[in-house]
């Protein structure tokens, strides 16, 4: 009898110590690449081998991720029903959040970006900028602004900043009411982070319009700078604002004044993507070449060109920086050594679909998230 209970109670401890093992999820993985494909297959690639940790079936096409608490968030245009935004479990995959939008709410995609916090998911529609409650998994408020416009919108010290290519706007997130409005601009959305109370925007789509810094707590114009007109979107770095333009030059500008510390002309193609920066080295990359830059000898250091099929240019995505490498779609992804531009070369794990434009992000050793616009996504592992 006391046998045949000892073997009751080793199997219960086994079975316990097995399902317990099934059912928790799998620690992050460390060193992954979370990109997505040009119809809107979401992939997970481990950063040295390339092979697929998991993927999507879901095929509508992508906002900009963003991880929050080990989840990767996306917003999803559903060409047969409501929008909506998704997240999927780092580690596995596995969908474990879901909010449909009203049906009117379109979700902009490839130029659209999520914010998430510890409560709130910020996410823009065609016209409207959107609260979704992360724990209740409900909308909570819409903002529309007056333009009838799409925003582009980042998130700092508990204020949500929407540019809608006419006006900067500072919005309450709880609320979603207005607390600013900034003084008029033309052919912007392109909303960059915030230097010492000053935030950046850049008119990318509009011909011979300035770059503008606004005051963050008042939205008052700080500064405009002509010389660096059509800029794309920039990026800070220690005290330095780097920025190309639609010219083909490249701007390193104080932050503070927007008054020149150095520059080059880099080509005479027109530059739409973002630059990032690594170490020494600031990336920037158009539909032809990747140009990689010395920050302290002021200029180039090497340079690869990408080629496309014949009667087709690819689109790229932003260049992301991490693990020693820069990564970037076209439609391939890319990997650069930083020091010498080789390149590894990446096809799309599904054959017939190739990689999108929306950016990736990196996860690196240190489980620091890598990515494009400046973006302040935090991960809590």
């Amino acid at each position: 009898m006391k046998k045949y209970l000892l073997f009751i109670c080793l199997s219960t401890l086994l079975f316990s110590s097995c399902r317990k093992k099934k059912d928790d999820p799998k620690p992050p993985v460390n060193e992954t690449i979370i990109t997505t494909s040009a119809l809107g297959r979401i992939y997970s690639l481990n950063a040295h081998t390339w092979n697929v940790n998991w993927s999507t079936e879901e095929y509508y096409t992508n906002t900009e991720p963003a991880i929050f608490n080990n989840i990767v968030y996306i917003g999803k245009q559903n060409y047969y029903g409501p929008s909506y935004v998704v997240g999927y479990d780092l580690s596995t995959g596995k969908e474990v959040f879901k909010v449909f939008l009203e049906p009117s709410l379109r979700i902009r995609t490839s130029s659209s970006n999520l914010t998430v916090t510890d409560k709130y998911i910020f996410v823009h529609t065609e016209f409207n900028l959107v609260a979704i409650d992360r724990v209740q998994k409900q909308m909570v408020w819409k903002w529309t602004s007056e333009e009838g416009r799409g925003v582009r919108i980042i998130y700092s010290d508990d204020t949500v900043y929407a540019d809608t290519g006419y006006f900067l706007y500072a919005i309450n997130p709880h609320s979603g009411k207005t607390i600013w409005k900034s003084q008029g601009y033309v052919g912007s959305n392109h909303l960059v982070g915030n230097y010492k109370n000053l935030l950046y925007v850049s008119p990318i789509s509009s011909d011979n319009e300035p770059l503008y810094a606004f005051d963050k707590q008042t939205g008052a114009l700080k500064w405009k700078k002509s010389e660096a007109n059509n800029a794309t979107s920039v990026v800070l770095h220690e005290n330095s604002l780097f920025v190309g333009t639609r010219q083909g030059d490249f701007y390193a500008l104080d932050p503070l004044t927007g008054s020149t510390q150095w520059s080059i002309h880099l080509t005479d193609n027109e530059f739409n993507n973002a630059p990032c920066v690594t170490g020494n080295y600031v990336f920037i990359a158009n539909s032809k070449t990747t140009y990689a830059i010395d920050i302290k000898a002021r200029k180039v250091k090497w340079t690869y060109d990408i080629i496309s099929p014949p009667n087709h240019i690819y689109s790229i995505s932003d260049p992301v920086a991490a693990n020693d490498k820069v990564y970037l779609k076209a439609g391939k992804l890319f990997a650069f050594d930083i020091n010498t531009g080789l390149p590894e070369i990446i096809s799309s794990p599904d054959t017939e679909e190739f990689y999108g434009t929306v950016p990736i992000i990196v996860i690196d050793s240190n489980k620091k998230i890598h990515c494009s616009w400046n973006s302040e996504m935090k991960s809590q592992y």
